[in-house]
């Protein structure tokens, strides 16, 4: 609306510049002042509902850390491992807002959900792009050998069936071969990731 009547103002400025009307009559108009709406803030209840669903440790991190931090989403998706200090639980935001760096605080939650999604990592990105990756399973053939299979979609966005050889005699259980297939994907996406670094992204919540 405001933009209509800024349109028929410089229309008859001009046919007042040019003799056509005695006066810009869109001028008398009054401007309504919009209210200002505050940006809706998350009750501590609602934080702590989102954080009970998270499924996954990448999920539950981000969250922790984005409620004590205070970061911008864009902040939390251009940090880097080598930005976070869990021991002295600081972070360093480079060129957030206002294109400055600063220094940023978070609490032990956050610092407790960090060091458990990170684990060893100690470089890179500090979210990962999360695979998708259909449940697989693992079966053992006929010569006692174990193989854990699963579905991945690819570059071109077809699910395409993967499998590998996880062991024999060193996984005397199929728990212990499911246990070996999980740690042989997370080893592999953060492999991928240091070759190929790809940072997540993050919808508003």
């Amino acid at each position: 609306m405001q933009a209509r009547r800024d349109a028929l103002q410089t229309l008859f400025d001009c046919l007042q510049l040019g003799g056509q009307v005695r006066e810009s009559v869109p001028r008398y108009i009054l401007r309504r002042k919009l209210p200002t709406r505050l940006p809706h803030a998350k009750s501590e209840e609602e934080i702590e509902r989102l954080i009970a669903a998270t499924r996954n440790s990448r999920d539950r991190a981000i969250i922790e850390l984005g409620y004590a931090s205070g970061l911008r989403v864009s902040e939390l998706r251009s940090l880097n491992v080598e930005d976070v200090n869990l021991e002295a639980r600081s972070l360093f935001v480079r060129r957030g807002k206002g294109d400055k760096d600063r220094l940023g605080l978070f609490g032990h939650k956050a610092a407790a959900a960090l060091k458990d999604y990170l684990g060893d990592r100690k470089r890179g990105p500090l979210f990962l792009a999360q695979r998708y990756i259909q449940q697989g399973g693992v079966s053992k053939d006929r010569y006692g050998t174990w193989r854990g299979w699963w579905r991945e979609r690819s570059g071109d966005g077809k699910l395409k069936m993967r499998s590998v050889r996880l062991g024999d005699y060193d996984l005397p259980t199929k728990e212990r071969a499911r246990e070996a297939l999980r740690h042989f994907l997370d080893c592999e996406q953060i492999a991928r990731a240091e070759r190929s670094p790809q940072r997540m992204v993050i919808r508003s919540i």
